[in-house]
């Protein structure tokens, strides 16, 4: 693992390698989450859900950007570490937790696979398996009330989506999808 500094900013983050890499030159660098000829950027001083927060890159950038506080969820245990570290060392105000979100509160099991950026997912075949526990997406925005969510849970989105998402009070979505 290697302490890289990304944008203009010189942002410190923590990465392992080149798809870590990748990732912060995506969003600390070319700033994927802004997007203001469609309207859509983080407002200031909002409250943001990443849900997959993959290494932390969404939350430190939301963070130093427009001074939001950001809730990570991480369930793959390397990459969770990783958002720990990066959220801790760029002083992002929120919480971070080990956990999957999806329909239902139960135990889920993903695969962790090293060979893959990402390092997990719902769709993924290949790797070893990990345990964790998983909370239901209605109750985690019931819950914390955010203004905006980053939905990248690598192929959970479908199940998320199917569940009736409760949107209340929710200004923004973004969301990748992975089949």
């Amino acid at each position: 693992m290697k302490l890289r500094h990304f944008g203009n900013e010189k942002t410190p983050m923590y990465v392992r390698h080149a798809g870590d890499r990748s990732v912060c030159e995506e969003v600390l660098v070319r700033q994927t989450y802004e997007k203001p000829k469609l309207g859509f950027f983080v407002r200031p001083h909002s409250v943001w859900l990443d849900v997959g927060a993959n290494i932390g890159a969404f939350a430190v950038w939301a963070n130093k950007k427009r001074a939001a506080e950001v809730i990570t969820y991480e369930p793959c245990c390397e990459n969770f570490g990783l958002v720990c570290q990066n959220t801790e060392l760029n002083k992002v105000p929120g919480k971070n937790y080990k956990q999957a979100i999806g329909k239902g509160n139960r135990e889920i099991d993903i695969t962790y696979n090293p060979e893959t950026p990402a390092r997990s997912g719902a769709k993924t075949k290949k790797g070893i398996v990990e345990t964790v526990q998983q909370v239901d997406f209605n109750d985690v925005v019931e819950t914390l009330q955010p203004n905006g969510i980053k939905l990248d849970a690598e192929g959970a989105e479908l199940e998320i989506l199917d569940d009736n998402m409760n949107l209340d009070g929710v200004d923004y979505l973004v969301m990748e999808y992975h089949a």
